[in-house]
């Protein structure tokens, strides 16, 4: 495990900076309390290399570095470093940022909600069916990392998709803003 999906985390001020300077009057500072803020394993950057991997294919691309750039589903987490706001729609996202030497993505939930809605009815897998053991990630999650679990491919697809689609509903609904890094 180890992988993190995190709601309501803060930016950094360059990152800040940028993504003020896109959305002009639509940005606003979308952390909580650092009580508040809320995380889902998202299992390990292979598992989610595994799902873009799958969505790719259900477009008829090789694999998702080649789907990243020509993807119909634009808000996926093909970047180590991603992050989507709570805004509905916006001209600028998502886009690519440079930010603090690395690279990162920054689109908005419910363009990824979208994304997954898209993916889960072209995907033969039963994505949004919860895999062994993801309702005792969300509920127990000090219980659940003292486990070792395995998974097949599906329940794999399952636990990217549910895991990604969860936070981004929460984010949404909270209007906190989501992010991951692998």
């Amino acid at each position: 495990m180890g992988t993190i999906i995190t709601l309501g985390e803060s930016l950094d001020a360059e990152t800040a900076a940028q993504l003020r300077k896109l959305l002009g009057s639509g940005f606003r500072d979308w952390t909580v309390e650092e009580t508040r803020v809320v995380t889902f394993d998202a299992l390990n950057v292979a598992s989610i290399s595994v799902f873009l991997d799958h969505a790719a294919g259900l477009e008829g691309f090789r694999d998702s570095s080649e789907a990243m750039d020509h993807s119909q589903w634009k808000n996926l987490p093909y970047w180590m470093n991603s992050l989507w706001l709570p805004i509905e729609h916006s001209s600028v996202l998502p886009v690519v940022l440079e930010a603090n030497a690395e690279t990162l993505f920054a689109g908005t939930a419910s363009g990824l909600i979208s994304d997954l809605e898209g993916i889960k009815a072209k995907s033969p897998e039963r994505l949004g069916v919860a895999p062994p053991f993801f309702d005792l990630m969300v509920a127990r999650r000090r219980e659940f990392h003292q486990i070792n679990i395995h998974l097949d491919k599906t329940e794999t697809l399952q636990w990217v998709w549910l895991a990604f689609r969860t936070a981004a509903d929460m984010a949404v609904k909270e209007n906190v803003m989501m992010s991951w890094g692998g």
